[in-house]
């Protein structure tokens, strides 16, 4: 199946051969397929994870990435939005989008920036996207970003990028940790809730814990309600395939939508001494 944001950046290629040429081709540049983020530095740590995790086969959401000027020219402008839009006909029915921060330094190894910047679920239109974008953009500044930055030793504001994807509707939401983000050990920590993750990601509800202990080839449950756990088997798989592209051990989130799990997003564990993964 193509990659309908591909198909889109071909479209305005030529919708905007003569009119608005040069206001699409002065931000083009600036907006790439999610797939080809290849640099935390020039697409922020979220957009080249993700990228590296396409090229590496797993399943994540396509989409695609602005910077700089584009994420005021484009994802805060409902012009050139409202185009690339009309070139998904999914985007306007069937195939909700999400909004996501990407800055520079963000999941990296040493911060994580988790919960800092903003991000927006279950967008339909041009106008619920542009507010998302602006959103996101303020998030730069916040408090609770600058607060963040003060505490880990980093200066000023970072660069910010934002992420626009098709958004996969879950029936359960995980979060994985590769390794024991509290102990260390080797063993793996799944959380599971019904529905989106945004609030499991918040704390706002009791996860379904299960651990993983690999000395021993055991999977059971440890904490929280018995709810349906669906195929748990995969979604460790995939959190670590997901570690072996990182090179560290990983904190990943991820949505199933009733047959299969998608990556939604994956960091280094930042609270882990151990660092990379040796090779």
């Amino acid at each position: 199946m193509s990659d309908p944001f591909e198909v889109a950046l071909s479209y305005m290629g030529v919708r905007f051969q003569h009119d608005r040429y040069w206001a699409w081709e002065g931000l083009r540049p600036n907006i790439a397929l999610l797939r080809d983020a290849t640099s935390a530095g020039g697409w922020g740590g979220k957009a080249a994870t993700l990228g590296a995790l396409l090229r590496a086969g797993l399943r994540v959401p396509t989409g695609i990435v602005g910077r700089g000027g584009a994420v005021h020219g484009f994802f805060c402008s409902r012009g050139l939005l409202d185009a690339l839009l009309e070139a998904i006909p999914e985007a306007r029915s069937t195939m909700p989008l999400v909004l996501r921060s990407s800055a520079v330094g963000e999941d990296g190894l040493k911060a994580s920036f988790a919960g800092r910047y903003e991000s927006y679920l279950n967008l339909y239109t041009t106008n619920e996207v542009v507010i998302a974008a602006k959103k996101i953009r303020e998030s730069a500044t916040s408090e609770r970003v600058m607060s963040y930055r003060r505490k880990m030793g980093l200066s000023g504001s970072a660069e910010l990028c934002v992420i626009m994807q098709r958004m996969i509707i879950p029936s359960h939401s995980a979060v994985v940790f590769t390794r024991d983000p509290v102990s260390g050990s080797t063993d793996i920590v799944l959380e599971l809730t019904e529905g989106t993750g945004d609030r499991l990601v918040g704390g706002e509800v009791e996860p379904a814990t299960w651990n993983y202990e690999r000395a021993h080839d055991r999977l059971f449950h440890a904490a929280g309600p018995r709810t349906d756990a669906p195929s748990l088997q995969q979604l460790m798989d995939m959190a670590q395939e997901c570690e072996a592209v990182i090179g560290a051990p990983a904190d990943v989130e991820a949505v199933f939508d009733g047959r299969v799990w998608w990556v939604v997003q994956a960091r280094p564990i930042t609270t882990l001494e151990v660092g990379r993964l040796e090779p």
